[in-house]
């Protein structure tokens, strides 16, 4: 080990931070795609698109739900080479949930009951989307537990090896 990499004195000025930017950089990499969207997602919601054509308060929530959830899908493929198994899984799941939950508002503008009238069937399929959602976002949790998992016994295993040396 240089005693760069060390942390000592010889360091050049500027040379830390230079290095803290692309460690900065290198990080922000497994969010940029999310990042993007989620801020896409606040400008179509601060967006009054109501005046421009007929929708519903649910079916606009259900547009920027739908592009948050697809920053997490383009984050997946944005970072395919560089996430293990259980990070794609996590992206993935999470952008699907949050694209079919934002679908789920757009395609049914009854869920506000503002705007249209509920029939009895629709109360109905209203709890099943509640109880899906709830269980889909257990199943997640879980998901996200295992990469969580999986991540801080990939950080242990190097200084466990350094320890021994």
């Amino acid at each position: 080990m240089t005693e760069v990499e060390a942390g000592g004195s010889g360091a050049k000025p500027g040379h830390n931070q230079e290095s803290a930017l692309s460690t900065l950089w290198r990080r922000s990499q497994r969010y940029c795609m999310i990042g993007l969207f989620s801020a896409i997602a606040v400008a179509v919601y601060l967006t009054p698109l109501q005046k421009f054509f007929t929708m519903g308060r649910y079916q606009h929530y259900g547009i920027t739900i739908s592009l948050f959830g697809l920053g997490y899908i383009l984050q997946t493929i944005w970072s395919w080479k560089t996430f293990t198994k259980w990070a794609r899984v996590s992206y993935l799941s999470t952008g699907v949930f949050f694209a079919v939950v934002g679908m789920t508002f757009y395609e049914n503008p009854w869920l506000d009951a503002r705007m249209q009238m509920q029939r009895s069937d629709q109360e109905t399929w209203k709890v099943g989307f509640i109880a899906l959602y709830v269980l889909s976002t257990i199943a997640i949790v879980s998901v996200w537990m295992r990469w969580i998992k999986e991540e801080t016994a990939a950080k242990k295993l190097p200084r466990e090896k350094e320890m021994e040396v």
